[in-house]
């Protein structure tokens, strides 16, 4: 049992209720929030603007003189306000030698003098007396961390007269520590600023430990204060799509809380009015299979090669890429010199796809031995949602002892249009929708039933008409079981080629297909990589789900003319019904009769 000190009970008390006044100032004009949110905060003047802090020469300006427009542009949305900070969290990323340790010194100098400029800064971030605040540099090797944070700090330190000897409170309330791969985070210890530089050099699990160590340390210690104190800043060259940083980004748990900056030498450089005046030219990043190349008559765009792997380089730049292709992706576009292997590179472009409703649980598991535990019942709300006149695609990704059964069922929706050909006609893809997208599992000590998931398949087929695909392994007597009823069925392999999920890429790009919010679904989705020409999920990954919803898809473009028309099990439902009813009304069968006998 934790016993709080009184002082630590004052303190507490006295932050809730900063916080309840802090949210009260938001009814005030934006200049009296920000003086009365100052006060609140315990400022005793208010802090330079972030511009006033890289111009002005009394704080950072003559270190800062020559600092590229590219970054001013940055701090200015990251420091909105003297006080704010719009985002705590940052990744940067990309070329090499284009500031961006330059650009975390700076933000670690103007979080300094915010501090700085409180009366009290233990007390207003409800810190014990006499602890040091702490700022942590992290690099693979701790001598360079030395080198390249503490040796320039001290060096700006030199030349700045406000830090030299401006400082309101002083610089001995403040510890700057640095850390290589072997270090540990200081334990114990109020870090308020991080920065983790060329994390994704480390191997990815240290990596990982650190990011996440410092992640949660920090949000525990600060997080009612994020708004306006400290920060974690992820500051790294390329290395490929499988690296923390990269991951960070594409996985982020944080929000609107992160910014991710990637840097080229040409976008950092623009203002130098350099670039593009001479046209551009097109290169292939490279990716598992195919070596980066430049685009010409030797070497053309085909449909073998992922879209999304290609950049615009300005021409001005030709002769360092032809020279040394890798070495300038590397240094000049922030590309890794190791292929990029991720299916898809970046997933935040293509997540607004996955936004269907969903009435039931990502995975769900079906007792082998228990017969009124069927699918259709735990499913049965999703299926509600699919329209009666559809024809249903369906594909199983069959897993008996330990991988998910996954299962995905589609529908053809309307036609799209997505451009002009070079006749300028209209160019047409289907808009599919795929409602139902699950893992089946199962019980403790037994094995996915394939009895039960043939009995679904019949069970739908009751509703609706049903074109039903799964891979091999364990389909075979599925598949001819359902034809023997009347289904048609086919074996449809996701895992052969990768021509199935370069479809289903191609409906995601254009954003013409919509999914479950399913969350393994999408991880999955997320983390499909490229492999010896083949989409495959990573080794401590699954694509069980994902293989479902591409089989289905795929299924249902192989028989694209039958899935646009309506459903013939509908139409012929519709005409009985339209026949009963008609039967029962008198005046109909008087009607038909007349007809019959003065024809």
């Amino acid at each position: 049992m934790i016993v709080m000190t009184t002082e630590e009970i004052k303190q507490k008390n006295e932050i809730l209720e900063l916080n309840n006044k802090l949210q009260q100032t938001e009814s005030l004009p934006f200049d009296s929030q920000i003086k009365v949110a100052a006060k609140l905060l315990g400022y005793k003047k208010m802090p330079p603007s972030i511009d006033e802090f890289i111009e002005d020469e009394y704080y950072l300006g003559l270190v800062t003189k020559n600092l590229y427009p590219f970054w001013r542009e940055q701090l200015r949305e990251i420091f909105p306000t003297p006080i704010h900070t719009r985002y705590p969290i940052l990744v940067i990323t990309g070329s090499i030698g284009s500031g961006k340790s330059t650009f975390s010194r700076i933000c670690s100098e103007y979080m300094t003098c915010r501090l700085d400029h409180l009366i009290d800064p233990h007390r207003s971030m409800g810190m014990m007396p006499g602890k040091k605040i702490v700022f942590n540099y992290l690099m693979p090797n701790r001598a360079s961390a030395d080198i390249e944070f503490l040796g320039t700090l001290g060096e700006w330190n030199q030349i700045s007269p406000y830090f030299r000897e401006g400082m309101i409170n002083g610089i001995d309330q403040y510890d700057y520590l640095t850390e290589g791969l072997r270090g540990g985070t200081p334990i114990g210890r109020d870090v308020i600023f991080y920065v983790l530089s060329e994390l994704n050099f480390l191997p990815y699990d240290r990596a990982f430990d650190k990011l996440n160590t410092a992640l949660k340390r920090w949000s525990s210690r600060f997080k009612r204060f994020i708004d306006y104190f400290g920060m974690v800043i992820i500051d790294t060259s390329s290395k490929d799509d499988d690296s923390i940083a990269e991951d960070f980004i594409n996985n982020n748990p944080y929000g609107d809380m992160v910014k991710s900056i990637h840097t080229t030498e040409w976008e950092v450089k623009s203002h130098l009015n350099y670039y593009f005046k001479k046209g551009s030219f097109k290169v292939y990043k490279g990716d598992s299979i195919h070596a980066p190349f430049i685009v010409n008559a030797s070497n053309p765009i085909t449909e073998e090669y992922d879209p999304d792997l290609f950049i615009n380089v300005p021409e001005e730049l030709r002769a360092d890429f032809e020279f040394n292709l890798e070495k300038a992706l590397m240094d000049q576009a922030g590309v890794a010199l190791k292929s990029t292997d991720k299916f898809i590179p970046n997933f935040s472009k293509i997540e607004d796809g996955f936004c269907l409703p969903k009435p039931y649980k990502d995975v769900i598991d079906v007792d082998f031995f228990d017969p009124n535990d069927k699918i259709i019942y735990q499913i049965e709300e999703g299926l509600k949602l699919i329209p009666s006149d559809r024809i249903l695609f369906i594909h199983y990704d069959i897993g008996v002892v330990s991988d998910l059964s996954g299962i995905g069922i589609s529908y053809f929706d309307s036609w799209r249009n997505y451009g002009k050909d070079k006749n300028n006609k209209d160019m047409k893809l289907p808009f599919v929708k795929t409602p139902i997208a699950i893992g089946v599992s199962r019980r403790k000590d037994q094995e996915t039933s394939i009895f039960k998931l043939q009995e679904f398949i019949i069970d739908l087929s009751e509703r609706w008409e049903i074109y039903f695909s799964a891979d091999q392994f364990c389909s075979r007597q599925l598949l001819q079981n359902l034809e023997l009823v009347g289904i048609p069925s086919s074996y449809v392999s996701v895992d052969r080629t990768d021509q199935p999920y370069m479809y289903y890429k191609t409906l995601l790009n254009n954003h013409i297909w919509q999914g479950p919010k399913n969350a393994l679904l999408m991880k999955e989705v997320s983390e499909l990589k490229r492999i010896a020409g083949k989409v495959d999920h990573p080794a401590t990954g699954s694509k069980d789900v994902a293989d479902g919803v591409c089989g289905s898809i795929y299924n249902l473009y192989n028989h694209l003319e039958v899935a646009s028309q309506l459903s013939n099990k509908y139409i012929a439902d519709k005409s009985s019904d339209a026949l009963i009813e008609r039967a029962k009304r008198p005046s109909d069968r008087y009607q038909q009769m007349a007809e019959s006998i003065f024809r």
